[in-house]
């Protein structure tokens, strides 16, 4: 088997931060095809279906015929023809391009476009996406480190559409192409000079060479002490505006999710927000719809969490029976966005017309049978895997493929440990204003203390946190008005040190002893138990008998 193990060895990382980096540049989603149909590097959603077999029957022709091939209809063309997957294909537009080693063959490397955004760029540009997917071929055949790398990238630079250039440590200028030439004028030469780099926003910069100077929107990417900007002229009427309090900070995390946040913001397609407890995906969804052209428009959220299913149905797509007519979050949200969050306890059936939904554009009219056009963009939110419940027969494996095409994992705040400084400063100022008060000074020992603790409960439980020290506090936060469970917590590492270690028996034992202690011992109880501890009922039953925990209760009573 050709596996990706057997090929790129320790030049894997550098493989997919090209893909990557060449992905983010293009708009696009890119992988890598071997010889024998397995899927080796991808970008994006692909990327979690690595080493599995691809049936593209494009990328078997490309293999034969060994030349370039477009599939520009997916579904409908003829080389889609006896394809497993065309009945439900999320692809709008498809490039296959032959790759070499030593001059044989032994793969594919395809461009994917998933909406019709997309699809028209690369159809308006297709000779230039032709030539950069051969570009990167001759980048993988090289293995990336060889002397041909240097040529290979002044050929990408020379000809992308959009300007690009390259500095060095010190921001002096190595390669630039004729784009970027373009955007300075009055300026003849440029290498070897410095680039003075101004960043204003997430993606908007003040580009300044020997005086002249460009504000572009656009994109970095560094490596090895060399940075490539690609930008375009930015224009200030297409400035998207992002919300502050959830996109503050300014790690490499947050960088990337202001990215995605205004990429997403732009289209219309359906997206996935996976984040833990406390991340509020639903703050996120408002971001995504307010920077969108639907702001203005209604945005309405639903909760799967805990609703009966045919009350669930009711809320989502209304109710058409005789004598009870009830608008639904589709239609109350017509233009705007609906945000379906925790759809992981959402039911195959609704899941169903979901699906038909979201493929249609289309629902059941209140006023008759008939059914009537409503254009409402749909957020799905989850803490769970919907990829593993797609796997568990839980989630319809069409409507994975649907929302999570593009898919948003909203940090925690044990990933954003060098935003909480600026994190606590937002929120300190942020309620001081709506008490009215003036906090003068945080107490060192006070600061540190809530900069290392660990937010388990994240952005509402630091909120909360702070939101209860400046309304207690007088003009200044203090060690003493700090919770006690986060003074205890350096106190509770201690004690963890010097516990003795436990058999895992014991410790799965003591976590469903007390989950029934705290929840309750009834059959519905033991259903919210299952689901917290990720078991099925069967095998909770099986370890209550195992474990003897009945016993364990009695004797409680």
């Amino acid at each position: 088997m050709f596996m990706r193990e057997a090929i790129f060895n320790e030049n894997e990382e550098q493989i997919m931060e090209i893909l990557g980096n060449f992905a983010r540049v293009l708009d696009v989603e890119i992988e890598v095809v071997s010889n024998e149909g397995i899927r080796l590097f991808a970008t994006g959603l692909f990327g979690e279906r690595l080493n599995k077999k691809v049936r593209e029957p494009i990328y078997e022709v490309v293999l034969k015929d060994l030349e370039s091939k477009i599939v520009e209809n997916p579904r409908k063309s003829k080389l889609c023809l006896g394809c497993l997957n065309k009945s439900h294909c999320v692809k709008e537009i498809l490039l296959g391009v032959p790759i070499y080693e030593n001059n044989k063959k032994w793969g594919v490397i395809g461009l994917l476009g998933m909406t019709e955004s997309q699809r028209e760029r690369v159809l308006k540009n297709i000779g230039e996406y032709l030539e950069t997917l051969k570009t990167i071929g001759k980048l993988i055949e090289e293995k990336i480190f060889t002397k041909g790398k240097n040529k290979i990238y002044k050929e990408f630079f020379y000809n992308l559409g959009e300007g690009s250039l390259v500095i060095d440590e010190n921001g002096v200028i190595e390669d630039i192409n004729r784009s970027a030439m373009g955007m300075f004028m009055g300026l003849k030469y440029f290498q070897g000079r410095k680039l003075e780099f101004l960043r204003l926003e997430d993606n908007i910069f003040n580009l300044r060479i020997s005086g002249v100077a460009v504000k572009v929107k656009g994109k970095t990417f560094s490596s090895e002490g060399r940075t490539m900007i690609v930008f375009e002229r930015f224009d200030e009427n297409n400035q998207v505006k992002l919300s502050e309090d959830f996109l503050l900070g300014k790690s490499k995390v947050m960088e990337d999710l202001r990215r995605q946040v205004i990429q997403v913001s732009r289209v219309n397609t359906p997206i996935f927000l996976r984040g833990a407890v406390g991340v509020d995906k639903r703050a996120f969804g408002d971001i995504i719809h307010n920077s969108s052209e639907r702001r203005g428009k209604p945005f309405v959220y639903v909760n799967c969490r805990d609703v009966l299913e045919r009350k669930l149905e009711k809320k989502i797509f209304g109710e058409h029976l005789e004598g009870s007519l009830e608008i639904g979050a589709i239609e109350r949200a017509r233009g705007g966005t609906l945000f379906i969050d925790e759809i992981d306890s959402m039911g195959v059936e609704i899941q169903k017309k979901l699906l038909d939904y979201l493929n249609r554009g289309r629902i059941k009219s209140r006023k008759s049978e008939s059914e009537i056009e409503v254009n409402t963009r749909v957020i799905v939110g989850s803490n769970e895997s919907l990829l593993t419940l797609v796997e568990e027969h839980k989630f319809l494996e069409d409507l994975y493929y649907k929302v999570a095409i593009t898919t948003i994992v909203l940090p925690t705040l044990e990933r954003r440990r060098e935003d909480m400084g600026d994190i606590i400063d937002h929120l300190v100022d942020k309620y001081s204003k709506k008490f009215n008060k003036k906090i003068e000074a945080f107490e060192k020992k006070a600061l540190d203390l809530l900069i290392n603790h660990r937010w388990t409960g994240n952005w509402k439980e630091v909120e909360n946190t702070i939101e209860f020290l400046v309304s207690t506090c007088d003009s200044k936060i203090t060690l003493d008005l700090i919770p006690a469970y986060i003074k205890n917590r350096e106190g509770h590492l201690e004690k963890m040190k010097s516990r003795r270690i436990r058999r895992l028996a014991e410790v799965e034992r003591d976590e469903i002893l007390n989950a029934l202690i705290q929840q309750g011992q009834d059959t519905e109880s033991k259903k919210i138990i299952a689901k917290k501890l990720g078991i099925g009922m069967a095998t909770l039953y099986r370890k209550i008998e195992n474990y003897q925990i009945d016993k364990f209760l009695k004797n409680l009573k």
